[in-house]
């Protein structure tokens, strides 16, 4: 018997793969967003007339199990609902967002982060903020934006749409950013956000006195970073027991002591690496990291890259926007 044995390029071959499966990809976006545009065009469009046309018989209008982006039922799995508030200045862009998620939450909008602080601090239920940063040159303002959030309400967790190089990643440490999705996000990945790190609707919204405290903690820990006093001590300085101070840091912090002075140490090292030549050693001791290993492995569980690399990549943004 004769075996026919063909001469194929493997590399040819892996590239038609992977260029297949990214076309599957980006059909099942294109599907998503095809859904949230016809839903929101029978919205906006008036529902059209059947039989006379004097309109005494108009079809009544029933929405489809597929709605706002919504399986059918017999395929889906239920979910809890949130107040989501969708911080985006562009107003098309944030009709876009809303309508993606429409379906599964309930919408609040802003387009100032002023509106959105009035909209969280007026009584009203937020459990998460979805904004969007949908141009390169728009990821300072948000930045900005998503800091001045955490300053008013620290404890309302946020969720940034947008292309996110590692210092805009770096920039918005120690806020209430929680999720990063890519701009060409299907309306599914963002509803799989809100339910993976939106505040549980019956959770409580924590008090001045005890905001004002777990702030107070803030400036002790930036102050005392190289020596960080043991959790006895910083509830001591609040008039806390120790456990009652660690679930009040949670829930005003959005995250546990341990993981705020973690990243509080990854700010001042991503600071140093942009403004100094020091060694990363050096820098690892400043920052007050335990040794390097431990700054290494930090650093690439946050950032998704080694410190080496995001110093090269800061070097190379910072050459770009001087030039």
């Amino acid at each position: 018997m004769t075996l026919l044995t063909l001469d194929v390029d493997k590399a040819k071959f892996e590239s038609l793969i992977a260029r297949s499966r990214a076309n599957a990809a980006n059909s099942r976006r294109l599907c998503d967003w095809a859904r949230v545009l016809t839903d929101r065009s029978a919205r906006l469009c008036p529902t059209p007339i059947m039989g006379s046309s004097d309109g005494s018989e108009r079809e009544p209008f029933t929405e489809s199990p597929r709605a706002h982006g919504h399986p059918h039922p017999e395929t889906t799995t239920p979910t809890m609902r949130r107040a989501v508030l969708v911080l985006v200045h562009d107003p098309l862009m944030r009709a876009f967002v809303a309508d993606a998620i429409r379906g599964d939450h309930d919408i609040i909008e802003a387009s100032d982060v002023p509106s959105a602080v009035k909209a969280v601090m007026g009584g009203g239920r937020v459990d998460i903020v979805v904004t969007g940063c949908f141009e390169a040159r728009a990821l300072e303002a948000c930045a900005t934006g998503v800091r001045a959030l955490y300053e008013s309400c620290p404890w309302i967790p946020v969720a940034v749409i947008a292309d996110t190089p590692p210092t805009f990643k770096a920039d918005v440490l120690l806020t209430g950013v929680r999720a990063f999705l890519a701009k060409d996000f299907t309306p599914t990945e963002l509803t799989a956000v809100v339910a993976r790190v939106g505040r549980r609707p019956d959770a409580t919204v924590p008090t001045g006195v005890r905001v004002a405290a777990v702030k107070q903690t803030f400036t002790t820990l930036e102050r005392m970073l190289a020596d960080v006093p043991p959790l006895a001590t910083l509830a001591a300085m609040v008039s806390m027991s120790r456990s009652h101070f660690s679930r009040t840091f949670h829930a005003v912090a959005g995250i546990p002591l341990r993981d705020y002075v973690r990243d509080l140490r990854l700010k001042r090292a991503q600071e140093l690496m942009r403004s100094s030549r020091l060694s990363l050693s050096a820098i690892a001791s400043e920052a007050g990291f335990y040794d390097l290993p431990h700054f290494n492995k930090a650093f690439r569980h946050r950032f998704g890259m080694s410190p080496t690399q995001f110093r090269l990549a800061a070097l190379a943004s910072a050459s770009s926007s001087t030039t």
